[in-house]
Parts: structure tokens; C-alpha cells; sequence
């Protein structure tokens, strides 16, 4: 679990998502990521305790494209990850 680049609270959110994420560097900006084959969840923002968690699911074929956003999520780890986890559960093959 490399987390170069994430801020303190990217970090601690990295860290209770456990190994299957990872830090990534998307557009030029630092985020949380998760590769699942056909699928990728990106988790953006929430550098600060004030700043919002966006989550984007991306298709990558036949093309790239976003089939899930959740936008302006709070600072709550355990409501993350039950996101990521029902997520999951549509993308995990």
C-alpha cells in the first residue's frame, strides 16, 4: 500500500480500505484506486477534513466511461467503505 502523494486524510482512508486499493495518480491529481478488470473505482477529493470524497466507477471497454459517480461524500470511513463494498459485490468477477 504505497500512499506517496495522498494528503493525511486520503491516507488514513487508504488505510482502512486495506490492500485491494492503492494510491494512483489520475489527471495530475493523487486518489485512491482499485483496479477490477473491466472496472476501475477511483475515490477523489478529501484531501482536507472539510473537503468531500468523490467515488467513480469507470468502464474500460469497449471504451472509457463513468457508469457510477457518487459525488461530495463526508469523511465517514465505515460509510465509504460499505459503498466500495456494495460496489464491489457488481464488480469483482
Amino acid at each position: 500500500m504505497n500512499a506517496r502523494g495522498l494528503s493525511r486524510c486520503q491516507r488514513q482512508l487508504l488505510k482502512e480500505l486495506g490492500d485491494a486499493y492503492c494510491a494512483n495518480r489520475i489527471d495530475g491529481a493523487s486518489c485512491i484506486y482499485r483496479d477490477y478488470g473491466d472496472h476501475d473505482v477511483e475515490i477523489c477529493g478529501g484531501r482536507t477534513i472539510r473537503a468531500p470524497f468523490h467515488v467513480f466507477v469507470w468502464q474500460k471497454r469497449p471504451h472509457m466511461e463513468i457508469v457510477e459517480r457518487y459525488m461530495d461524500l463526508p469523511h465517514d470511513g465505515k460509510q465509504l467503505a460499505e459503498l466500495l463494498r456494495q460496489i464491489a459485490q457488481r464488480y469483482d468477477v
